[in-house]
């Protein structure tokens, strides 16, 4: 009788010993998960913003190829400068 209560006081202790690996094993599962998440949406958000900044290089790079040249400058002088051709009117709004 001794050693039947020795042996199911063991399988008691191994029970216990698999639910508590098995609670553990579940909870870093799902631990897992929501950093998964997170960080599948922290790529998302990264690689928006990559597509935006290769955005903002090309225009950077077409104007940068623009800036040298004669309408260019001419724009710029009628923009900044209130620059006006011979025989132009320029008319200023008034608020």
């Amino acid at each position: 009788m001794k050693k039947f209560n020795e042996r199911k006081a063991r399988v008691h202790i191994s029970f216990f010993v698999m639910v508590v690996f098995g609670v553990y094993a579940i909870i870093m599962l799902l631990k897992q998960g929501v950093i998964i998440k997170e960080q599948k949406m922290e790529q998302e958000n990264l690689l928006r913003e990559k597509v935006r900044l290769e955005a903002e290089i090309n225009a950077l790079e077409n104007e940068l190829e623009h800036v040298g040249s004669y309408e260019y400058i001419e724009q710029v002088a009628r923009e900044r400068l209130g620059w006006v051709k011979e025989g132009e009117i320029k008319f200023v709004e008034i608020k």
